[in-house]
C-alpha cells in the first residue's frame, strides 16, 4: 500500500504546479480561468455584483472616484455660469467648493450662494442634489452588503489541511476534519463531498471535461449522514467500499485521473439568518495514508470542554492491520450492515443483552437477517476460522434471544 518515495515526490511536484479548481485556504469561488468572454458583458452588465466582489482596495478607490467625479463635473458647470448667478465664484476652486456644499447639503455661507433669479443655476443645483441622494443611497447599500456578506463568516469555518486515509476494521476511510472556530453557532450545517475528475474515457464526447460525482459521507459510523453539529470539531469520512468511485484507487491513481475532492458546507448563521457556504479543496497529494487525526477535545480541570486548535491539523501514524484484524473487521462490518442503517456493531458477548432490550416485533426481522447471514458464513469453507468463530458465537446468542 505504501508509495515509493520517488513517486511521492513526483506527486507533490505536480500538485504544486497544478492549480486547484476551488481555493482551499481562502473561502473564495471557483478559480478556473474564463476565456472567450467580453469583460464588458461579464462585469459591466451587472455593476452591483461587480462592486460587491472587487477587492477592498479597488472598491475604496472606485468609491472616492465616484464622488470626486460628481463634484468635479458639477463644479465645472457652476464655473461656466454667469458671474452674478453665484456670488463669490472667482475661479474653479470656488466653484468646486460650491459643488461640495450643494451635494453634501452643508449649507451656503458667505458669498457662495446662488441667485434665485438664475433658473439654469437653480436647475443644476436641483439635479446635483437628486444625483447626490441616489449616489449616497446606492453606495450605502453596497457598503452595507459588503460588510454584512455571509461569505466573511465562512472564514471562521476551518477545514483540515490534509485528509487522512485509514484502514480500520477492514474498511478504508477517507477522513477530513471541520470546525467552527467561533462560539456563534451555525444552524443545520450540511456537508457534501464532490469528486471532480477529468472525463478521460471519452475525451471527444459532448460532456468531455471535468465531471463531478457526489460521495457518501458519515460522521464516524457506517450510516451515511450529511447533517452534522459544529459545536465541536467534527471528523467526516467517506467509506471506500465496492460502491465508491475511489474503490481500489490510491493517491497515485487519483493523480493520474486528475482528480480533486471538493468539500462544501452549507448552513445558516444563527445571528443574521444569512445562508452561507464554506468550501475546501483536496488534491491527491493532500491525502496521507495510514494516518489519523490527533484528539483536540479534552475536559479541563474546571469541567469545561476545551478545543486545542494548535493540534487541529496534526496527524499520527496508525499501524497497518494484520490479516486477523482484517478478517474480524470484515465480520463486524457484515454484522453492522445486517443490523440496519441506524445501528452500530455490538460484540458477540454483548449481543444477547443488547437484543433483550428490544421487543420481538422490533427485532424479529433483524434477527432473521442476522441468522441467515451467520448461517451462510459458518457453512462457507472458503471463509477463515476467525470469521466463522465470530459468527458462530453470534448465531448462538441470536438463537437464544429468538427463543426467548
Amino acid at each position: 500500500m505504501k508509495e515509493e518515495p520517488l513517486l511521492q515526490t513526483m506527486l507533490q511536484h505536480t500538485s504544486s504546479i497544478r492549480q486547484r479548481v476551488c481555493t482551499n485556504r481562502k473561502q473564495h469561488g471557483l478559480v478556473a480561468r474564463r476565456e472567450g468572454l467580453s469583460k464588458t458583458i461579464v462585469y459591466g452588465t451587472d455593476l452591483f455584483h461587480t462592486m460587491l466582489h472587487i477587492p477592498k482596495g479597488r472598491f475604496c478607490l472606485v468609491f472616492f472616484v465616484i464622488y470626486l467625479f460628481q463634484y468635479a463635473v458639477f463644479g465645472l458647470l457652476y464655473y461656466l455660469q454667469a458671474e452674478h448667478c453665484i456670488k463669490g465664484v472667482k475661479h474653479y476652486l470656488h466653484a468646486l467648493w460650491f459643488s461640495v456644499q450643494t451635494a453634501a447639503t452643508i449649507g451656503y455661507g458667505g458669498d457662495l450662494s446662488p441667485d434665485p433669479y438664475c433658473s439654469v443655476t437653480n436647475a443644476l443645483v436641483t439635479c446635483q442634489v437628486i444625483i447626490s441622494l441616489l449616489t449616497d443611497y446606492s453606495m450605502l447599500g453596497i457598503v452595507f452588503t459588503r460588510f454584512a456578506n455571509p461569505s466573511s463568516r465562512t472564514s471562521t469555518i476551518r477545514f483540515s489541511k490534509q485528509m487522512a486515509m485509514t484502514h480500520q476494521n477492514g474498511i478504508w476511510r477517507l477522513t477530513f476534519r471541520v470546525a467552527n472556530i467561533r462560539k456563534h453557532q451555525i444552524l443545520r450545517p450540511e456537508i457534501r463531498i464532490l469528486l471532480l475528475r477529468f472525463n478521460s474515457k471519452h475525451p471527444d464526447a459532448d460532456d468531455a471535461g471535468y465531471l463531478h460525482q457526489e460521495l457518501q459521507i458519515t460522521s464516524g459510523g457506517l450510516t451515511p449522514s450529511k447533517i452534522t453539529w459544529l459545536g465541536l470539531p467534527t471528523s467526516m469520512s467517506h467509506i471506500v467500499d465496492a460502491d465508491s468511485p475511489l474503490s481500489g484507487m490510491m493517491p497515485a491513481d487519483m493523480e493520474q485521473e486528475d482528480m480533486e475532492i471538493l468539500v462544501l458546507l452549507d448552513g445558516i448563521d444563527a445571528t443574521t439568518s444569512g445562508v452561507l457556504q464554506a468550501r475546501c479543496s483536496y488534491q491527491p497529494a493532500d491525502i496521507q495514508l495510514n494516518e489519523k487525526f490527533r484528539p483536540v477535545v479534552r475536559r479541563a480541570s474546571d469541567g469545561m470542554l476545551t478545543v486545542n486548535f494548535a493540534a487541529f491539523d496534526l496527524l499520527s501514524n496508525t499501524e497497518p492491520e494484520t490479516p486477523a484484524d482484517l478478517e474480524v473487521g470484515q465480520a463486524s462490518e457484515l454484522v453492522a450492515l445486517a443490523q440496519g442503517p441506524s445501528s452500530t456493531y455490538v460484540p458477540p458477548a454483548a449481543e444477547s443483552s443488547w437484543l433483550s432490550g428490544n421487543s420481538k416485533s422490533q427485532s424479529q426481522i433483524r434477527l432473521q437477517q442476522l441468522q441467515a447471514l451467520c448461517a451462510a458464513i459458518r457453512m462457507d469453507e472458503d471463509i477463515s476460522d476467525n470469521i466463522r468463530s465470530v459468527c458462530a458465537a453470534l448465531y448462538e446468542n441470536l438463537s437464544t434471544a429468538d427463543q426467548e
